[in-house]
């Protein structure tokens, strides 16, 4: 008979997964931004490299011409989906079941790639405004994604197996919606304000 584990509260079993996520993005902007600003050679051609293919990607490209064309609810709905299912679900909690430690890999890549994006001219202004309110919407749902996912890779892990993994269900239920609605919401501000910006620069 397997031992009974007790369901933790929301702070018990978010607080050591996501101080973990916190770092793993934090840490790797910080030490990305401070190389772009002190000129380092190899770290400005990746933000060449990186600026050029962020434009490319989908769905930034694809969002970008949908706003250009005043499709502002298809953009919003592009940009959604995108962070939702790939960016939170596939790439952060998912993860985390096949190993334990992917989500904070895929953390620290993300904080490199934002920290070698970091201009603080951008951060100026109305922009900067769209900017930062964005990240703030999304930056804290990745994180509780990715933490998410370490407690999933875990309960894979950890007896009594089948016990955690019900815990994991318990908190994914409420937590993935609410992830999913700061998401929404970041896409509406995004894009409503890159289309404001858009026409009034």
């Amino acid at each position: 008979m397997e031992p009974v584990v007790k369901r933790r509260s929301f702070w018990q079993f978010y607080a050591a997964p996501v101080a973990v996520m916190v770092l793993a993005y934090l840490l790797p902007m910080a030490a990305a931004a401070a190389a772009v600003r002190a000129g380092e050679p190899q770290a400005l051609r990746a933000r060449e490299e990186m600026v050029r293919r962020v434009g490319q990607a989908y769905p930034i490209a694809t969002a970008t011409r949908q706003i250009r064309a005043g499709r502002y609810v298809r953009a919003s709905v592009t940009v959604f989906v995108w962070n939702f299912a790939v960016g939170a679900v596939a790439m952060s909690t998912l993860v985390g079941g096949v190993f334990f430690a992917f989500p904070p890999a895929v953390g620290a890549l993300r904080g490199t790639m934002l920290g070698l994006l970091y201009d603080p001219a951008g951060l100026e202004g109305a922009r900067g405004l769209v900017t930062v309110v964005t990240g703030l919407l999304e930056l804290p749902c990745y994180m509780m994604a990715g933490a998410l996912g370490v407690r999933l890779g875990l309960a894979w892990l950890l007896p009594p197996r089948r016990q955690r993994l019900r815990e994991v269900w318990g908190h994914a239920r409420w937590s993935l919606p609410a992830v999913g609605l700061l998401l929404l919401l970041a896409a509406i501000w995004e894009v409503g304000g890159l289309s404001l910006l858009s026409r009034h620069p």
